[in-house]
């Protein structure tokens, strides 16, 4: 196929160098499960960062991405299970969520990450999230990812539709 002229030649190079340690203000913008290799269950949430909290120089970090990871399911490691719920409640919190009961409760929500570099023998660099706090500032949300009205909930004694059971609760 002749594309002509339609491949651009001046775009810009992707920048994946880790973004410098400090506060930056993201939206979770999605929420996925991995099967992990002992047959447990990863929940993944990607942030999108807003911008940097701390320091004056914002540019070239908003839309961002950074993901987490959260051991959900461990066969065998209770304790990893115990780690990954503490984490997600605290993630919660810092989102302004009483009490999540569904891992696409936190889509949409906006908090501020602890971002630090961290890098693995063998591996480049990379950003890791080591902290949630509460937003402190009020920055655009990005794209088809902005928050909703809130939907009607179900009253508690409806059950859950089918498929809609969380990775934890599946036992």
């Amino acid at each position: 196929m002749d594309f002509g002229n339609r491949v651009p030649t001046d775009i810009p190079t992707n920048d994946y160098s880790p973004m410098p340690e400090g506060w930056y203000q993201a939206q979770i913008v999605e929420e996925k499960e991995k099967t992990t290799a002992n047959n447990g269950v990863q929940l993944i949430y990607t942030f999108n960062i807003l911008g940097k909290v701390e320091g004056s120089n914002t540019s070239g970090y908003n839309g961002r991405k950074v993901w987490n990871g959260y051991n959900v399911v461990c066969p065998g490691s209770p304790k990893a299970e115990e780690i990954a719920y503490t984490e997600i409640a605290r993630l919660a919190k810092a989102c302004g969520v009483a009490n999540v009961r569904n891992s696409s409760d936190l889509v949409t929500k906006i908090c501020e990450i602890r971002l630090v570099i961290s890098q693995d023998p063998g591996y480049q660099p990379r950003n890791e999230i080591k902290g949630y706090r509460p937003s402190t500032s009020q920055a655009p949300v990005f794209g088809a990812h902005a928050p909703q009205a809130p939907a009607q909930q179900a009253p508690a004694s409806q059950p859950t539709a089918p498929g809609s059971v969380p990775p934890w609760e599946r036992r």
